[in-house]
């Protein structure tokens, strides 16, 4: 699930930056690009999805419509299985809708304010704490917990504590070692007002070092510390008032209050926020479904050379480039000599060879001083490609080393599926999923609006 979750909190910011798939547009309505099960997708929230997409090449329009036609399908099947109604899932949307309404309901200008003013009254008391950089892991505990759900705490907390102590890092740590905890990764916490549990064992730890599991009021804990320094920077007071404050509710000092009072008594109509809740809403659905469906999608067979290459020769113009490119390598050594010399042994091989060989060369020749950068460029991207073979720009100033180019160049797209293999692989495994959710465009109703689809603009320009 953590995966998952990831993936769509990016989803989500994708979004949010963006302002949302719809603006308000109540008196214009948008037009009707699709429709699945007979519920509407405009034009205006599949463009939205399309910039996102930042596509290349031709077919744009077919293999976006596809997916975003395939994200509906996976909507419209979770809501039908009454996936939204798990405890779970309603907990999950109500901790994501959460972040988005706190953005919207929290202003930017007063948060300013309120740290400025809180940095000007305790800088004093904050340049001369001591300030420890830590991670805390807490499994909460009730007051009255059984001998049962203590003793299952404390086993699950010694889990955590030996692979930490064989593998030092957050992430060698499986999810389900995780579960039910809450986890502060990487976060400076003062000294000073500690409950007296947490200071004594950070005064006997050392950088780096990890503590064994602890009990306090709030439940058993175990601390992994990284840093400690006299005194804080003003970012790191903010960032840390603001989680401070995340448990302030309406005393929060950055509190728009005007639009906390309309939401807590349903009187707030804003459009673009209600369609970034329900983007949240059928993000996770899609994800709900995608984890019931994974042994369907791994079913998905490993795409070898031969099938990649095939793939890619039946959708070549999918992958055309907007920018020329040039497949090659740009060496520098001692000399024309030397370039000579390596041009001619290069010249025999396989591009995918010229590594390994001028590393031989190298070793029998260190006096050449030569080192290669190969792969493909972009024009623009590197100044001896773009002088030498796209006849622009200007060579570095005052490089004393003899560069050369060889390769090729490829103006209008890759010759070989590898140049573009990791987007040629997530094409395929989004093909072979698509194909798999056929049964759903069978079981629910598609209908495309191919005059309105023409009107789509996928250059980002107005």
């Amino acid at each position: 699930m953590d995966t998952y979750m990831q993936a769509l909190k990016t989803f989500l910011c994708m979004l949010l930056a963006g302002g949302g798939i719809v603006g308000a547009l109540a008196d214009n309505p948008p037009s009707s690009l699709f429709s699945v099960n007979g519920k509407s997708v405009s034009v205006d929230e599949f463009t939205q999805y399309v910039r996102q997409s930042e596509p290349q090449g031709e077919g744009v329009l077919k293999r976006c419509l596809d997916r975003y036609i395939d994200f509906r399908l996976k909507v419209e099947d979770a809501l039908s299985a009454r996936m939204d109604t798990l405890p779970q899932f309603r907990q999950q949307c109500a901790v994501l809708q959460g972040e988005v309404l706190k953005d919207y309901l929290l202003s930017e200008e007063r948060m300013d304010r309120a740290c400025e003013e809180m940095y000007r009254k305790r800088s004093e008391r904050l340049l001369s704490d001591t300030w420890v950089e830590l991670t805390c892991f807490t499994l909460p505990l009730q007051q009255h917990a059984t001998r049962a759900e203590v003793q299952q705490a404390e086993d699950c907390m010694k889990i955590v504590y030996e692979r930490l102590q064989a593998v030092p890092s957050l992430s060698g740590l499986p999810a389900d070692t995780r579960k039910g905890m809450t986890v502060q990764e990487h976060v400076w916490r003062p000294m000073r007002g500690m409950l007296k549990e947490f200071s004594e064992r950070l005064e006997q730890l050392k950088d780096g070092e990890v503590s064994a599991p602890f009990f306090s009021p709030l439940g058993i804990h175990l601390l992994v510390v990284y840093n400690r320094r006299e005194g804080i920077s003003e970012e790191a007071a903010r960032r840390f008032w603001s989680e401070y404050w995340a448990e302030a509710g309406d005393r929060h000092p950055a509190l728009d209050s005007l639009r906390f009072l309309q939401w807590k008594e349903g009187r707030l109509a804003d459009p673009v926020l209600h369609r970034q809740l329900e983007e949240v809403r059928e993000g996770l659905l899609a994800t709900y479904w995608d984890l019931q469906h994974t042994s369907d999608m791994a079913a998905a067979p490993v795409a070898d050379e031969t099938i990649l290459a095939d793939y890619f020769s039946r959708h070549r113009k999918e992958y055309r480039w907007n920018l020329p490119h040039y497949k090659g390598a740009v060496v520098q050594c001692a000399g024309k000599k030397a370039a000579s010399k390596i041009r001619k042994r290069l010249k025999k091989l396989p591009v995918t060879d010229w590594a390994d060989e001028l590393r031989r060369l190298q070793a029998e020749h260190p006096e050449w001083e030569a080192r290669m950068e190969c792969g493909l460029f972009r024009i623009g991207q590197n100044a001896y490609v773009d002088k030498m073979a796209f006849h622009c720009g200007e060579l570095p100033a005052a490089d004393p080393s003899y560069t050369f180019i060889m390769g090729k160049r490829l103006d209008n797209g890759p010759d070989d599926f590898r140049d573009v293999l990791p987007q040629l692989q997530a094409d395929y495994r989004q093909w072979y999923a698509s194909s798999r959710l056929q049964r759903l465009r069978d079981k629910y109703r598609v209908e495309i609006h191919e005059d309105i689809l023409k009107t789509v603009n996928c250059s980002g320009n107005e």
